[in-house]
């Protein structure tokens, strides 16, 4: 009998532009482990990749080691990633490569989701804390919830309603008791960015979970003359 052998599992990237990356580690290892796939660390200094790997344990790691720009480094190993794992002081830059991506995203992008994650955060053994989905239109919801469920895997899931002036507030009253706090981004402009609104920026800076921000999904049909034509995320706002 002929045997096919497995394809390889996307990894989880972690970028690890300097040694202190230990809450950012810590999610990345718990997002492998929880989808059985390897974890990759991206640097772009030799002995911090070799020390972070010293550091993986429990999964699969490897190193790719990328010359050039911290964000340019990890968007060229992230091609093929399932999550991209950043620390959120560095954050802003690799937003500003998504929501601006002229000269800066390599043509093998597959925007791929990203999790940021906040300084002092610690995984929990056993954690039983729901993921939380930030919803704006009620179209969306269906496809976001899926998502979530792709990116964050099996568990409790609930949604919180982000369409009023009180959505920051909200998200993060519900970031507090989440194991992770997910929000959608715009659908692509014809450059291939999206923008980031105030509200998605105060959550990603503020919430005390890490914060996956996921591709951005094409707009919801409507019924004709039943709604927009094109619909706001979250991140718009």
């Amino acid at each position: 009998m002929e045997r096919t052998q497995a394809q390889p599992r996307s990894p989880v990237v972690l970028a690890a532009l300097d040694d202190d990356v230990s809450a950012a580690l810590s999610f990345a290892l718990d997002e492998a482990r929880r989808q059985g796939c390897p974890l990759r660390v991206v640097a772009y200094d030799e002995g911090v990749l070799e020390r972070v790997l010293d550091r993986v344990g429990g999964v699969p790691g490897e190193g790719r080691l990328v010359t050039g720009t911290p964000v340019r480094a990890v968007l060229d190993a992230s091609a093929d990633a399932r999550l991209v794992v950043v620390r959120r002081r560095d954050l802003l830059h690799l937003v500003r490569a998504l929501t601006d991506p002229d000269g800066v995203l390599p043509t093998t992008w597959a925007d791929p989701p990203v999790a940021c994650v906040p300084p002092g955060w610690t995984s929990r053994s056993d954690d039983e804390r729901p993921v939380t989905v930030g919803v704006e239109d009620p179209a969306a919801a269906t496809v976001l919830l899926q998502s979530a469920l792709d990116v964050c895997g099996a568990g409790p899931l609930r949604s919180v309603h982000a369409a009023h002036q009180r959505a920051g507030a909200a998200l993060l009253e519900a970031a507090a008791c989440s194991r992770v706090l997910v929000l959608g981004r715009n659908p692509a402009d014809r450059r291939g960015g999206t923008r980031l609104g105030r509200t998605a920026r105060t959550v990603l800076h503020q919430s005390p979970c890490p914060v996956v921000l996921l591709p951005p999904l094409p707009a919801p049909r409507h019924p004709e003359g039943c709604g927009p034509a094109a619909h706001p995320g979250v991140g718009s706002r």
